[in-house]
């Protein structure tokens, strides 16, 4: 059995209870700000005695601006966000030593010293210059509009992503993310990049167009997928060179499509 306690006010929910009195018994609590955000996740075995799974701070203008996670802190997650209010990224590109993550997570001597080190961070790029962090300190999100091969790089203004880096612990290091779209906004290739370093944060220069992971579609005047190239890691590329054929009625429906 399942049981809801909800706020009267505002319905939000307070409390979920599984199986009470039960020896399955399990309670999940939520804490809430004055602006009804989300605050604190605790759990419990007994209803008495609560670990706090996870916390949630905001900037004062609204978005979420950290995360932490676990009783003992096991992960904190910091947020950016552009000054359209688009999600810029999560803890930095580089993680290094806790050096360049806007939290500091693990690094000796801050405010978060005692919380784990990052396991990941990424970045999201929209046109060059989307974000200038607002203290002083070492830039979270490394730059490399100016490193790619001319003309690669195609700022957009319209919310689209142009470039994703991505850095997740215990792989082959940060990986880089170019996209290309036409112009109706429809994604049509992708091509990577992988030449970081974590110590200075920074993507060499000139950076080369990798094999691996590249992606390219193509469509037809209805907008409908007709090619899309696939490829996998740098060892085993063959992935998926797919071609989509399309039948259509005398009046011009489509009726299904093959790959």
């Amino acid at each position: 059995m399942i049981t809801y306690h909800y706020d009267l006010i505002s319905g939000k929910v307070n409390m979920v209870s599984y199986n009470p009195g039960k020896a399955d018994q399990f309670f999940h609590q939520y804490d809430y700000d004055a602006e009804n955000r989300l605050r604190a996740v605790k759990t419990s075995a007994d209803g008495w005695v609560w670990e706090v799974d996870a916390t949630y701070d905001y900037y004062r203008h609204g978005p979420l601006a950290r995360t932490e996670l676990g009783d003992l802190k096991v992960q904190g997650l910091d947020y950016a966000y552009s000054l359209q209010g688009w999600l810029k990224g999560v803890n930095s590109t580089s993680l290094y030593q806790g050096a360049f993550d806007m939290g500091g997570d693990g690094k000796a001597g801050g405010i978060h010293q005692y919380t784990a080190r990052d396991a990941m961070g990424f970045s999201l790029t929209y046109f060059g210059d989307d974000y200038r962090p607002v203290g002083p300190g070492a830039e979270p999100f490394a730059e490399f509009s100016s490193k790619l091969p001319a003309n690669q790089f195609k700022p957009l203004y319209n919310g689209n992503i142009t470039a994703m880096a991505v850095n997740i612990s215990g792989l082959n290091g940060a990986q880089l993310y170019n996209y290309q779209y036409d112009q109706l906004s429809r994604l049509t290739g992708m091509d990577s990049y992988q030449q970081f370093t974590p110590s200075s944060n920074q993507w060499t220069s000139p950076l080369t167009t990798q094999q691996a992971y590249k992606e390219r579609i193509a469509y037809d005047g209805n907008g409908n997928i007709l090619q899309y190239l696939r490829q996998g890691m740098a060892t085993k590329l063959a992935m998926d060179s797919l071609q989509y054929k399309y039948n259509y009625s005398a009046t011009g429906q489509l009726l299904h499509n093959q790959l």
